[in-house]
């Protein structure tokens, strides 16, 4: 399956590599020990910076999927980005078991103020399925 660069407003696509699910679970362990109970929650007004970076045609973020088809939702969880990354694993297994690859790209703004420079992009399919 070819994957092509979707940008938005002008920005450049982002080199999101293929990663084998074993490979990216060892990545998301990784995060989720990065997440601090110090790090401070992002507010609502935030939310806009979960949505700030290109993706590939057919792929998102979870931070972003959320931002831009329900944000309303994060305003119910403490610390969305905690919250968000302990759903990695869920969103790993529906791509295995569909047989969809996700891959890494640069974290939004909202992440990479707290320190996460790269985060997964999963298929919007895999994104709906989950979390509509």
């Amino acid at each position: 399956m070819k994957l092509e660069p979707d940008t938005h407003d002008g920005v450049g696509p982002v080199v999101c590599p293929m990663l084998p699910f074993l490979h990216v679970r060892q990545k998301v362990g990784a995060l989720l020990e990065l997440v601090r109970p110090s790090t401070v929650p992002p507010t609502p007004a935030e939310y806009a910076g979960f949505a700030d970076v290109p993706s590939l045609k057919g792929y998102d973020t979870a931070f972003g999927f959320l931002a831009k088809n329900n944000p309303e939702s994060l305003d119910f969880l403490d610390d969305p980005i905690t919250a968000i990354l302990e759903e990695y694993e869920a969103l790993l297994t529906l791509c295995s078991k569909k047989g969809l690859p996700c891959a890494e790209t640069t974290a939004p703004s909202a992440l990479r103020e707290r320190g996460f420079n790269r985060t997964f992009a999963f298929p919007v399919e895999i994104l709906e399925a989950h979390f509509l």
